[in-house]
């Protein structure tokens, strides 16, 4: 199943709740034309109506394992080694490409220089 993002579903749910209420045919009055107060109404109660039957689902959904592992923001790679060596004086040295080791602040994150094969002549 997708993920849906938690924003997404509290915005959904703030329009449903809207919907509710506006349900009401009293408080339209005086608000819109008299001639649309049946139908505004009839629409919101429709929407309340599919709303109570798709929130739970969509609030079941967020409920996951793999919902809440995806909600979580990633940590970038070289923040993690910098955490490594800044936290573990043990570590010596760690290896890793040129691209990775650049965007780190540490001097214990080396790259091996990328080898250049020469074409036979």
């Amino acid at each position: 199943m997708p993920n849906i993002d938690p924003k997404v579903i509290f915005w959904i749910s703030i329009a449903i709740a809207i919907a509710g209420v506006g349900s009401n045919a009293a408080i339209w009055g005086g608000a819109i034309p008299a001639d649309y107060i049946p139908f505004w109404v009839a629409w919101n109660k429709i929407i309340s109506t599919v709303g109570q039957v798709v929130m739970p689902l969509l609030l079941g959904q967020g409920m996951t394992n793999a919902n809440r592992i995806a909600a979580v923001q990633q940590v970038p790679l070289a923040q993690k080694l910098d955490s490594l060596v800044a936290n573990n004086p043990e570590v010596k040295s760690i290896v890793t490409t040129p691209a990775l080791a650049a965007a780190t602040d540490s001097e214990k994150i080396v790259a091996v220089p990328v080898p250049t094969i020469k074409a036979a002549s």
